[in-house]
């Protein structure tokens, strides 16, 4: 529950903070980029933009369907995406990837120097690897735009999925991914004692093989859970360590490590500790007088 609530306020601080657009509305457009064939056993990348036409958007909630018998899904880069707060990472089901993201403040495309204008925006790049020989189709499930406009309105867009032709590729020939993904930092931002918004951590990392499939946390020495950046965080009364570890989709992790403050400042805990020694002197000196 405290995780939805967060990303409730989130989304809410977004809508009613971000700037109205600026720029007259044109027409808008959601495509997937893929090279023309790939080779079984080879990853490649499908990249997923938007061309918003001109209008400032804040956020994007996309389902893209592909024929799971030819295709593995491999995981996603963000290197280049726009997208700075995932709602949900992009995720694999029953041959439906889907994603969900925020852009804070907005934007309405990538500034293009040889175009003097802007360019379609890089909302992600998913990974794939193929399976078996055949023609490969990959569309839109659903998608939703969300204008920078404070209002949540939605941006009408068009849909433009794409196919790539899988042939046989040579066996032996796709290397393994033994190397662990990049090693990363983890940011945390605390609340004040009495706020209603959580303490967070933020991480994020690449991996230049697989790529990367989940993040897990654990506080402490507790059991490992699943975690999305960013992630809500509780405090303790003493401090303590948590953990993030980043898989990829060849098994291998990283791990990074923070220390979270506690509610009780050192002080505080010196007072308390000197309180109960006081207590127990008072009561020794009580007891031997009588």
């Amino acid at each position: 529950m405290k995780k939805i609530a967060y990303t409730l306020f989130i989304i809410l601080f977004v809508s009613l903070f971000s700037p109205a657009p600026s720029r007259a509305e044109g027409e808008a457009a959601l495509s997937i980029s893929v090279p023309a064939s790939a080779r079984t056993g080879e990853t490649f990348t499908a990249g997923v933009f938007l061309d918003t036409g001109g209008t400032i958007i804040n956020s994007a909630d996309v389902s893209i369907a592909y024929p799971a018998d030819l295709l593995s899904f491999e995981g996603y880069q963000e290197d280049d995406s726009l997208i700075k707060i995932w709602l949900k990472n992009p995720t694999a089901s029953d041959g439906v990837i889907s994603f969900a993201g925020i852009i804070p403040g907005g934007v309405a495309g990538v500034y293009d120097a040889d175009k003097s204008g802007l360019s379609q925006l890089p909302l992600v790049s998913l990974l794939f690897k193929p399976t078996r020989e055949g023609q490969a189709e990959l569309s839109f499930k659903n998608s939703q735009i969300l204008k920078n406009d404070g209002e949540g309105t939605e941006l009408p867009h068009s849909e433009k999925g794409a196919e790539v032709a899988i042939v046989s590729g040579t066996p032996g020939q796709a290397e393994s991914d033994g190397t662990p993904p990049d090693n990363f930092e983890i940011t945390y931002l605390g609340s004040s004692f009495f706020s209603r918004t959580p303490s967070m951590i933020l991480f994020y990392t690449k991996d230049q093989g697989s790529g990367i499939k989940n993040y897990e946390m654990r506080v402490g020495g507790g059991a490992w859970i699943p975690a999305n950046n960013p992630e809500p965080v509780e405090r303790s009364l003493f401090p303590e360590y948590v953990t993030v570890r980043a898989y990829d989709y060849s098994g291998n992790f990283k791990d990074s490590s923070i220390r979270i403050p506690g509610l009780l400042r050192p002080y505080a805990i010196l007072i308390i500790a000197l309180a109960v020694l006081s207590g127990i002197l008072l009561r020794r000196v009580l007891k031997y007088r009588a």
